[in-house]
């Protein structure tokens, strides 16, 4: 295949996937704030582990249950990045607190307990 022919080809497959995005990630990708990757057959993508956005996350579930449920299921939140996340979120950790389910179940009874706290109990 010719460079011509293979631009062209290029060009009608990145067509098809622009044609699917909605107006905000077109909006993004044109000022720059994302950008496409390439990323070959078969690989496996991780995105970044964002904090703030897995504590919002954690703010907003309903229960204690919950709360676990969502640490449990990213691989990613290891016991040092749930320290990291309990700092975050203004979590003391107590040196007693050591393994991945003990560090999960406080930052959950935190939580919950926390928004009893300030909600009068709701």
């Amino acid at each position: 295949m010719s460079d011509s022919a293979a631009f062209a080809a290029v060009l009608g497959q990145l067509s098809k996937l622009v044609k699917d995005l909605d107006s905000e990630a077109l909006q993004r990708i044109a000022s720059g704030e994302t950008k496409l990757v390439l990323v070959p057959r078969g690989s496996k993508v991780v995105t970044p582990l964002v904090l703030s956005e897995v504590a919002a996350e954690i703010r907003h579930a309903p229960s204690e249950s919950a709360i676990i449920k969502i640490l449990d299921a990213d691989s990613r939140l290891t016991p040092a990045n749930l320290r990291k996340l309990a700092s975050e979120m203004n979590v003391s950790l107590p040196t007693s607190v050591k393994t991945k389910a003990a560090i999960q179940l406080h930052i959950a009874q935190t939580v919950i307990a926390d928004r009893k706290r300030l909600h009068g109990g709701v």
